[in-house]
């Protein structure tokens, strides 16, 4: 994917077809794929001005429609909520819940901070063996009347 605009949006796109509310479809886009890796990919400029071309566009198909919201939750995930307060700038005349997600985003922005750890491919454990001394007794259960 060399730009935003050739994210494969298709998952997106079945979300925002069964999605009745706003707040149903930004839970489903914060844990697609998709987003992440837009987040991690590409700059907020970038995602930025790919929001603007997107939302001014009058969409044809379900990832033309589910697409500026993508951008948005992407510039949600960024560690500055600079970008998403550059984006009330934007207009998206085709997009009916496209304010509402923006200023919900915008009022519960938390800034992100990704660590990254690596872990050895081998993690070496002492295993612990218990031993009981305790005597067993089997006892059968009887089934019937008494």
């Amino acid at each position: 994917m060399n730009s935003p605009r050739e994210a494969d949006l298709t998952s997106a796109g079945m979300v925002f077809a069964v999605a009745n509310t706003p707040l149903f479809l930004i839970r489903k886009l914060l844990s697609d794929p998709v987003v992440q890796e837009l987040n991690q990919r590409f700059s907020e400029t970038e995602i930025l001005d790919a929001l603007r071309s997107s939302a001014s566009e009058k969409p044809i198909d379900l990832a033309g429609a589910v697409r500026p919201y993508v951008y948005l939750v992407a510039l949600f995930r960024k560690p500055t909520v600079d970008a998403l307060q550059q984006s009330r700038s934007v207009s998206a005349p085709y997009c009916d819940w496209f304010d509402y997600i923006r200023e919900y985003l915008i009022e519960t922005y938390s800034p992100v901070q990704r660590t990254e750890m690596v872990v050895p491919n081998q993690v070496q454990s002492s295993s612990a063996s218990i031993v009981s001394r305790s005597p067993a007794e089997r006892k059968p259960i009887i089934i019937g009347a008494f």
